[in-house]
């Protein structure tokens, strides 16, 4: 599926929004846009300062969707700000809102985590629902990255462990068939030259015998790791991909906007 139409299929998807802003006009504003999306219902909780902001999420955040964040609180200010939401919350999407036109602390607050960054008076309501959109799309796809890089790492840690018991096991034998014909030397009669001769020769079968098992399951092994790690690179370069696609949507989609802007100012 194309990330335009993951955006498409989210339309259809209730949202819950946490906006920490101590700016009532700003708030007010935040209601208007957000009253007039295409989702079924967006159920915005408010909090004012940092505090509040944070004491809810850790009561309420596998009930979030969203985090518009102000990086102006009476009790917060700046990057600072971000990080405490964001340590408490990782894997929220948190859209960044500065009065601040200030280039370097949005890159590095998209950087440090934060999904977006909008300036206010800069973002209409489309540009706004744009980012709440491709935020959680984003993050949604980052997860699926992450998930299948573990599970790369976990498959090729049982086949490693796999090979090693394989391996322990062979010299386990190696080593018992060697103490087994030291005590028979030790404790039986003595054996003709011939008897000792077959005695070896079966030893020696049976360690044969015992290593091409070893390497047969090595073989096998290595190709069910070598498919294990085609299929998941296949995942991982598709996870890949789904995050450029909606990075270079997202950055069409702002420059669009600030043409249209021009546009309407000329």
């Amino acid at each position: 599926m194309l990330a335009s139409e993951k955006v498409m299929d989210m339309d259809r998807k209730s949202l819950q929004v946490l906006v920490i802003e101590d700016n009532p006009d700003d708030i007010q504003l935040l209601r208007r846009y957000l009253g007039k999306t295409s989702f079924d219902r967006i159920d915005i909780q408010h909090c004012e300062r940092l505090a509040n902001g944070l004491e809810f999420l850790e009561e309420k955040d596998g009930h979030i969707d969203v985090i518009l964040l102000d990086l102006g609180l009476p009790d917060g200010y700046g990057l600072d700000t971000f990080t405490k939401v964001h340590q408490l919350a990782p894997k929220i999407p948190i859209i960044v809102l500065s009065g601040q036109d200030d280039e370097n602390l949005a890159t590095q607050a998209v950087r440090e985590g934060a999904q977006d960054y909008l300036v206010k008076g800069k973002f209409d309501g489309d540009l706004l629902v744009r980012s709440m959109r491709y935020s959680l799309e984003r993050i949604r796809t980052e997860e699926a990255l992450r998930l299948a890089r573990d599970e790369l790492e976990t498959r090729v840690l049982e086949r490693t462990s796999e090979l090693a018991q394989a391996n322990a096991a062979l010299n386990r034998l190696i080593a018992e068939e060697i103490t087994a014909i030291l005590t028979r030397k030790d404790h039986l009669p003595e054996e003709s030259p011939y008897d000792q001769r077959q005695r070896e020769v079966g030893t020696l079968l049976k360690l044969q015998d015992e290593a091409s098992k070893m390497l047969r399951f090595t073989s096998e092994m290595v190709q069910k790791m070598m498919y294990d790690m085609a299929v998941l690179t296949a995942k991982l370069a598709a996870a890949e991909a789904e995050i450029r696609n909606l990075q270079a949507e997202n950055r069409k989609y702002r420059a669009d906007a600030e043409d249209r802007k021009s546009e309407d100012m000329n």
